[in-house]
């Protein structure tokens, strides 16, 4: 107030969404604009048509809600005031407690040290007349309750055995103007999240139903866990580990895969992924074993490749009938005689490993074959990288009968 007869005011107003989506709707514009392929040229100007120089295609981009709102004005009040009339005194009347109306319920987890909506999560609502769980999607969102009565309610998630924070809802959650209570609740799990998916190796379509297991390299603790509908696997991995990955499938066979979590920070990343390719067992099929390494000029298995080596153990029991030639490979470098005579007692060395693991011997077969089957074109004088020679460098699998 300036006078008893002038005022001003001014306001100022700003609106942003939650995200891409709330209650089930979009909230976000989508903007169409036309792309230009050939600029206009002043001179000429559009001869034969505005696709001359535009696709006839638009693009359409997203943009979330946002909005600012911003007033002033100036307040006259015309005429005489008039001086307020004296109040008339009556007797006080009861108060009527108003009543609150019924809201829906949103609820959604989040991964407490990322910030990034969680999956997955067993989420309870127990409270009055309601007692309800519901699985997050993938926004992290519970499936949300509609026309919840005003009260107390408890909520609470759970996931991989570990509980969200409890949430407390009460009458004064239910006296905004929203229709819709959205609340946060927050899981804090310090392990990191392992999503791989088994897919087939020659088709590349996602396979389902694999079994595969997950091996601690130093406990050498491992848990099983099969693929979903559509090919999904999910573990929970301790940070400043190593692990293995295989699939374990009569009449399949994978590579063994290392993971590590060392080096990485949970507060910056939850999700580890993985692709797990699967291959179907069959006569005359062959693989390279990833990961088999041999310490320079020698031909013992080191504790690394035994791991890779256990895997070709669990083939083999799982299919009695499987008989395999294990061959070993060098790279062109070193004398041709030499290179042929260490492989062959690397490869003896690797079919003495799944002997003494329970394998029958008159199911392997050991082959040493030097440089002969060079995989590139680093043959004897030929300059060649040491990653290219490490490809020659390698262990294989043939099947002889199946």
């Amino acid at each position: 107030m300036i006078s008893p007869k002038i005022a001003l005011f001014a306001h100022v107003d700003y609106v942003q969404t939650f995200g891409t989506t709330f209650g089930n709707k979009p909230s976000r514009f989508t903007i169409e604009r036309n792309v230009e392929h050939t600029p206009i040229d002043p001179a000429v100007g559009i001869k034969n048509g505005i696709l001359d120089h535009y696709n006839e295609v638009k693009a359409q981009e997203n943009t979330l809600h946002k909005s600012i709102n911003a007033g002033a004005g100036i307040k006259f009040v015309l005429g005489k005031t008039k001086k307020a009339a004296e109040p008339i005194k009556t007797e006080p009347v009861p108060a009527v407690k108003a009543q609150i109306a019924k809201k829906d319920l949103q609820i959604v987890v989040k991964d407490k040290q990322t910030g990034l909506a969680l999956s997955g999560v067993t989420v309870s609502v127990n409270g009055g007349s309601i007692a309800e769980k519901s699985i997050t999607d993938v926004d992290g969102q519970a499936q949300k309750i509609v026309s919840v009565q005003p009260g107390n309610y408890q909520i609470v998630g759970e996931k991989n055995g570990i509980k969200t924070t409890l949430l407390t809802l009460t009458d004064e959650d239910f006296k905004t103007s929203s229709a819709v209570i959205f609340k946060e609740i927050y899981h804090d799990d310090p392990r990191f999240t392992l999503v791989g998916e088994t897919f087939d190796c020659v088709k590349g379509s996602n396979l389902a139903s694999i079994n595969t297991v997950l091996t601690n390299t130093i406990t050498k603790n491992n848990i099983g866990q099969i693929s979903d509908t559509q090919g999904k696997f999910i573990y929970q991995l301790d940070a400043q580990s190593d692990f293995t990955v295989v699939a374990n499938h009569q009449g399949r066979y994978s590579q063994t895969e290392l993971i590590t979590t060392k080096g990485l920070d949970r507060s910056k990343t939850l999700y580890v992924t993985l692709k797990l390719g699967v291959c179907e067992l069959a006569t005359g099929s062959q693989w390279v074993l990833k990961n088999i390494l041999y310490d320079f000029d020698k031909s013992n298995i080191r504790t690394d490749a035994a791991m890779i080596l256990d895997n070709v153990v669990s083939i083999m029991k799982q299919n009695p009938s499987l008989k395999i030639e294990l061959s070993s490979h060098t790279d062109s470098r070193g004398n041709d005689a030499y290179n042929r005579k260490l492989s062959q007692q690397r490869a003896e060395a690797a079919v003495h490993y799944l002997v003494a693991n329970g394998i029958e011997k008159s199911r392997l077969a050991a082959k040493g074959y030097g440089e002969t089957k060079l995989v590139n074109r680093c043959s004897n004088g030929v300059n060649c990288s040491d990653e290219e020679h490490q490809t020659n460098r390698r262990t294989e699998i043939k099947v002889l009968n199946y």
